[in-house]
């Protein structure tokens, strides 16, 4: 019999256990197809993804005793000790009691069954990462409405913005139905057709209007009196002239070489780099600079060593006559040389500020894969959107203080938690407002190519500032 009970009170105990299982699992299906119906039906299918998990309590088995039972004592032989309590038929349970304590003894009882109930309830939402944050938050709140969350026990709205997959097979196909066949000679088609004839009249009449002037022009100049200049007329003293055999001639303008003329701004990093390698003596440095505008002159000076510096203006301080023989052999392989380059970082900085912010990240990102090393050359000069998150905060209210905040919203739309974040926290509460504002606006208005464009502004502000030393955004890029 007692292994009959503990079978009956294992099978008990395993039911329990399916039971519950099978209520938290009915449980959490009602409630995540309740979220997401209701998310589908408020904020458009295809943005979120729901799962609701909950935690519940065990069950358990309540026993009430009803009554003091009146056990059956059994009548035993004289050579047997004490008397027997059967409280299961032919089981003694109890030996050696004292009769009068067993009517103390609450055998008879009442077991209840106390369900489980739920205790915490965690919401797992998978939102689009191109749907607009704002709204993912509205979604947010009509979550904890619908499944009556309670924020004193724990419950929880987890969100996390991953790119969906955008089947083109899917996209609703605008259909336009003409009614009926169009009229030809329909109230717009004769508005059109008088204007073509307005426009074909106006060119006709303008045409002859400007044949007539000419032709008037013409006879004009046939009927006039002609006039001949005297090639030799004598001009005042100094100015020159045929006849006094002046040599001043006031049609001829001399041309005079200028050596070196090939250098540009476009070039002139390179003509550095040939001063630098070929270790050229002071003496050609200043030859030279002599021929170069000011602004390249100075970038060639900035780029030389203090006591070269040195050297190379006091030479140009004292004015000589060049050997021409020298300056044309400097000027030709000099000029050989720099045809011949190719390549550059001035030349991959031009090319960055021409491209957007996406094809950057592309060109960074399949680099970084099939080429590490030149991945580590390449990405000082390819300054992205996302490179914000490498400064610091006294760096990054730099940058924010240059900025528009509609600008900057317009450039936050779509971009990942963890940015917007940092971002966020290191604007004033006022401005952070705003910022928020116009990113509602923005996230329904702003196209791709104005959020690039946005990006873009932020990119060169970045640039200016660490071309200025104000921020070590290069200077970290070239860590990574």
């Amino acid at each position: 019999m007692k292994k009959i009970m503990v079978f009956v009170f294992s099978v008990l105990w395993f039911s329990q256990i399916i039971f519950a299982a099978s209520d938290r699992y009915l449980i959490e299906s009602n409630l995540t197809n309740i979220a997401q119906q209701s998310l589908d039906a408020m904020f458009g299918k295809h943005n979120f993804i729901v799962r609701v998990q909950v935690k519940m309590t065990d069950s358990k088995y309540r026993v009430n005793y009803t009554k003091e039972s009146n056990p059956k004592r059994s009548k035993s032989s004289a050579n047997q000790e004490g008397d027997q309590v059967y409280i299961l038929p032919g089981v003694p349970a109890l030996k050696n009691i004292a009769p009068d304590s067993l009517k103390q003894l609450p055998y008879d009882s009442v077991t209840t069954l106390i369900e489980p109930k739920i205790s915490r309830v965690l919401v797992k939402v998978l939102v689009n990462k191109s749907y607009p944050r704002s709204k993912a938050r509205k979604a947010e709140a009509v979550l904890k409405d619908i499944l009556s969350m309670k924020e004193s026990r724990g419950d929880k709205v987890k969100m996390e913005f991953k790119p969906f997959y955008d089947d083109p097979n899917q996209k609703a196909q605008n259909i336009t139905i003409i009614p009926g066949p169009e009229k030809l000679m329909s109230v717009s088609n004769l508005f059109y057709l008088i204007l073509i004839l307005l426009g074909l009249i106006f060119i006709v009449i303008y045409s002859r209007y400007q044949k007539l002037q000419l032709d008037k022009d013409d006879s004009a100049d046939s009927g006039g009196p002609s006039i001949n200049v005297n090639p030799n007329l004598e001009l005042p003293e100094g100015f020159g002239g045929g006849g006094n055999g002046s040599d001043m001639n006031l049609n001829v303008n001399q041309d005079v070489k200028r050596y070196f003329d090939f250098v540009t701004q476009h070039n002139i990093s390179d003509l550095i780099f040939l001063i630098k390698t070929q270790k050229l003596k002071p003496d050609y440095i200043s030859l030279i600079i002599s021929f170069l505008n000011p602004a390249l002159s100075a970038r060639i000076l900035n780029e030389l060593d203090p006591k070269i510096q040195a050297k190379v203006t006091v030479l140009l301080v004292e004015q000589r006559l060049g050997s021409k023989d020298l300056l044309d052999k400097l000027e030709k392989k000099l000029k050989s040389d720099v045809e011949c380059f190719v390549g550059g970082e001035d030349k991959i900085a031009d090319l960055s500020g021409s491209l957007s912010n996406r094809q950057r990240k592309h060109i960074t990102d399949f680099s970084k894969k099939d080429n590490p090393t030149g991945y580590k050359k390449l990405r000082p000069h390819m300054i992205l959107f996302e490179d914000i998150m490498l400064l610091d905060d006294a760096e990054l209210q730099l940058v924010l203080s240059d900025l528009n905040l509609e600008q900057l919203a317009t450039a936050l739309v779509s971009v990942d938690q963890d940015l917007f974040s940092k971002i966020s926290d290191n604007l004033t509460k006022g401005a952070r407002d705003m910022v928020t504002q116009y990113l509602e606006l923005k996230s329904e208005s702003a196209n791709e190519s104005q959020i690039e464009s946005s990006q873009d502004f932020v990119i060169n502000v970045l640039k200016k500032l660490d071309a200025q030393g104000k921020i070590k955004l290069v200077q970290k890029l070239k860590a990574i």
